[in-house]
């Protein structure tokens, strides 16, 4: 049974997807990906109306269901996964290369969500240059679409046709939904943003709305404006108001989705937002706005790879934003709506479906086999991806109570161990260097694997502000207790390197209150706390080394090194090799500043600056032999070669500030 057409659905859908587009092309809409929870209301909605009708009029069939959403999702989807297929062969390295084709492994099976959960996080600078990050929230879609169907057959036959009874059951199940991705985004927030259990509550809401039946709903005209009103304003209000660092879905998902909930449910009178939403322009871009969700973000991210991730320009963006709009049309006339409306068996809308997901698949698997193809590009091997940079094999592992299961032993592995470098994953770029320096003096440090703490975090009274993840001070006292204990119960540990991101976190420090945050004063909490560390394991014999940044570069990347005639790109500016000591302002100064103050109020401290040792009048250098240092704006690759190792190891002087902390 067709439903009653609603323009102010299509209206809706047309705010959604634009709040994503403006967000991604990094506009000035801080949380527009609350679109996505807009989009989760609106498909609970539609689809249970389907259902429930067909169930009614007795013409429900899973066949037919399920072929017209393979009509409906599949043709555009393998399309776009097919043109991006081809498209990364142009512009991929080969390392991306291969993780897009795992990715789209998981896209055509409906999964690309549980992919996303293991290899990344939403908001990662790697995650903004994965194609296809966006079909996470259509796994969400298509993995209800599987259960939903045969969830409302059961209660139809459990209830009969109360609708009050089914109503009932789905509230609870939404309450229960709720309260669970809450407490999931507390106790593991990346898993709150992936994983179905703890995003069908938005769905779910959509579809309460479409079990109640239209009656309930008030036909006052007035009721209708103010629920149009207060449904706008709130998602506006929250697309505004979040931002990536905002802890979600959580709890701050409900303002989206309660406004998507006022705006669809099927009130009797049409209100002032309702008439508004449906006027032509919105009508057109939410027709045309799963094609162009589809669309905008594999665009945008290869766009990214040809200029390496450099900054957009507004009329870059402009572009992009014409191109995306064009190509979403055409998609929209081309294929979606084409096959949409076609009337063929369910037998054969679901065969060939089925089987044009298997060709795209064996497309992947074949790109993931051949490992991207890497003749694309001779000699890059070592810049492949950020994950191929990041590669390095430590030597020796043993059993220290630093780090489960097992920590690293750099230099000359032997069983005495003279010291431990500790830190965040700027401890874990130095590790290959300090190796190397630990050999050549012939002793041996531990590390263990974490890299998600600054070692004053979890170890002082400094505090971070960090909403992504809740538990993140916990977090890191976890880590840096068996430290602390293994460093006050072996009288042989004579010098601890510390290593971090010091540059990164002063604006988000505080101690007794959150508000309190600030630069300045985040630089003084961080002094406070150096000393606090210190005192704590102040004892004969034992001296620190504290290693500051590496200079940041500029946000170009490795692309630029590799010289191959098919991968395409945009031409190399000249600060690739060397970053002008004018992008490093007085606020990073003031830290190193910092840092260097720390000998004056502690004899047994010694301090190490990069930044210091890289750098010249002219600037800072970004590589060494012809070999890039950098795996991104910050952090030095880890799989440089031998030769450039040592090269770097002792143009940091790494050796000499190492035995200057060892007893004679």
């Amino acid at each position: 049974m067709s439903q009653p057409y609603r323009p102010d659905i299509d209206g809706l859908r047309a705010i959604a997807v634009l709040l994503i587009v403006i967000f991604h092309l990094g506009g000035p809409i801080s949380g527009g990906f609350v679109g996505v929870d807009v989009f989760f209301v609106i498909s609970g909605f539609l689809i249970t109306k389907i259902i429930i009708q067909d169930i009614d009029s007795g013409s429900f069939s899973f066949s037919a269901f399920y072929a017209r959403r393979i009509r409906r999702i599949f043709p555009a989807l393998l399309v776009m996964l097919t043109i991006v297929l081809v498209s990364g062969a142009f512009l991929l390295m080969p390392g991306d290369y291969e993780v897009t084709a795992r990715s789209v492994l998981y896209a055509s099976v409906s999964a690309s969500n549980f992919y996303f959960l293991k290899h990344t996080g939403y908001f990662d600078v790697a995650s903004e240059m994965m194609p296809l990050l966006h079909t996470w929230s259509l796994a969400i879609e298509e993995q209800f679409y599987l259960v939903w169907p045969a969830t409302l057959v059961f209660l139809v036959h459990l209830f009969g046709r109360s609708r009050r009874n089914i109503g009932l059951f789905v509230a609870i199940v939404c309450a229960a939904g709720f309260v669970l991705c809450i407490h999931q985004t507390q106790t593991n927030p990346k898993a709150a943003f992936y994983l179905p259990h703890t995003r069908a509550w938005e769905l779910d809401v959509g579809a309460l709305l479409a079990v109640i039946p239209r009656a309930r709903y008030t036909a006052s005209r007035v009721v209708a404006h103010i629920a149009g009103l207060a449904g706008l304003a709130l998602i506006l209000w929250s697309a505004l108001s979040l931002t990536r660092s905002s802890p979600f879905p959580s709890y701050h998902a409900a303002l989206p989705v309660a406004g998507a909930a006022l705006l669809v449910a099927p009130w009797r009178s049409v209100g002032l937002v309702q008439r508004l939403l449906s006027f032509a322009p919105f009508t057109f871009v939410g027709k045309i706005s799963y094609s162009l969700y589809l669309w905008h973000w594999p665009i945008i991210t290869l766009y990214r790879h040809y200029q390496m991730d450099a900054p957009m320009s507004v009329i870059e963006q402009a572009c992009l934003a014409v191109i995306i709009l064009v190509v979403s049309w055409a998609s929209w006339t081309f294929v979606e709506e084409p096959f949409r409306r076609s009337r063929r068996d369910a037998q054969v809308s679901i065969g060939c479906g089925l089987t044009a997901t298997a060709a795209v698949g064996l497309l992947a698997f074949v790109i993931v086999i051949k490992s991207g193809f890497p003749e694309r590009a001779p000699g890059a091997e070592q810049y492949a991806s950020l994950e191929v940079m990041w590669n390095w094999d430590c030597r020796h592992k043993r059993e220290i109570p630093i780090s489960h299961p097992s920590s690293c032993v750099l230099g000359t592995g032997d069983t005495k161990i003279a010291g431990l470098l500790i830190g965040d994953s700027h401890a874990q770029h130095f590790a290959p260097l300090i190796d190397v320096a630990a050999q050549e003096i012939g002793i041996s440090f531990a590390t263990s694997q974490n890299q998600g703490c600054m070692p004053l975090l979890g170890s002082t009274s400094l505090r971070r502000f960090f909403p992504p993840d809740p538990g993140y001070g916990q977090h890191c006292a976890k880590l840096i207790a068996p430290i602390l204990s293994y460093v006050r119960s072996n009288p042989d540990i004579n010098v601890i390197i510390l290593a971090a991101a010091w540059v990164g976190y002063p604006t988000d420090l505080y101690r007794d209150s959150p508000n309190e945050r600030g630069g300045q004063r985040g630089i003084e909490l961080m002094a406070d706390a150096f000393d606090e560390f210190f005192r704590s394991l102040d004892r004969p014999g034992l001296k620190f080394l504290v290693i500051g940044d590496v200079p940041q570069v500029l946000p170009y990347n490795y692309l630029c090194l590799s010289k191959s005639p098919m991968i395409l790109r945009r031409p190399c500016p000249p600060p690739i090799l060397k970053t002008p000591r004018s992008t490093f302002g007085a606020y990073q100064e003031e830290i190193r500043s910092s840092l260097r103050d720390l000998t004056n109020r502690w004899p047994n401290v010694s301090v190490l600056l990069p930044h210091d040792l890289m750098c010249d009048d002219d600037g800072c250098s970004t590589s060494l032999n012809g070999d890039y240092l950098y795996r991104d704006l910050n952090h030095l690759r880890r799989n440089l070669t031998p030769e450039t190792a040592t090269q770097l190891v002792h143009l940091l002087r790494l050796p000499s500030a190492i035995s200057a902390t060892l007893p004679p």
